[in-house]
């Protein structure tokens, strides 16, 4: 279990690859290409992105530890399990899950089309913060908030004014989410301890 929880990062680089290529080769094929198909490419895309945050040049976790303590630690509060739930479960299965409901309203997919947009800019305000580089700040730059922008622009074109805004609200709330639940992490961490002194 440990080796694939490590190895995650690795397994969805490839994997984004193959997908972008299938349906870049399916695109070519004659398959007529709509707002719904190019939301499926939110996942891969992001898949790319957690390349450059987990495996070069990687260091996202560490990075994201040592500015929740302060410079103290690297590998507390968040784990590499902490990092394999979020990622696969909380980012990878929400997003097909979403766009497997995207079949009945775009506002669905748009959620996690936010989520991913949104991450990009937190990436570019905590480097303008610490004037510093961070993983993932490049391919949230050139890739992820780009087409989040050209996607929302899209799905707004299409939905409701209320499907619209719900889907935006939701995938805001939905990433503020992952900061709730670092929150608690390192609440616990510090009880912890405190406890333990």
């Amino acid at each position: 279990m440990t080796l694939k929880i490590r190895n995650w990062p690795k397994v969805g680089t490839v994997a984004g690859i193959i997908i972008i290529a299938l349906m870049v080769a399916l695109l070519f094929g004659g398959v007529a290409a709509n707002v719904y198909w190019w939301a499926w490419f939110n996942l891969p895309l992001y898949m790319l992105h957690q390349f450059e945050e987990y495996v070069y040049p990687g260091k996202f976790r560490e990075t994201m530890n040592a500015i929740l303590t302060h410079g103290k630690s690297e590998d507390v509060p968040l784990t590499e399990n902490h990092a394999f739930v979020i990622n696969v479960a909380f980012v990878w299965g929400a997003t097909i899950v979403f766009n497997l409901l995207g079949a009945f309203s775009l506002a669905f997919p748009l959620v996690m089309i936010t989520m991913t947009t949104v991450n990009g800019f937190t990436h570019i305000g905590a480097a303008v913060a610490r004037r510093k580089y961070n993983p993932g700040l490049v391919f949230s730059i050139v890739l992820n908030i780009p087409y989040g922008f050209v996607m929302i622009a899209w799905i707004a074109g299409i939905v409701s004014s209320v499907a619209l805004a719900l889907g935006i609200i939701f995938g805001i709330v939905y990433h503020l989410m992952v900061f709730v639940f670092m929150g608690i992490i390192r609440k616990r961490m510090s009880s912890n301890t405190s406890n333990s002194q």
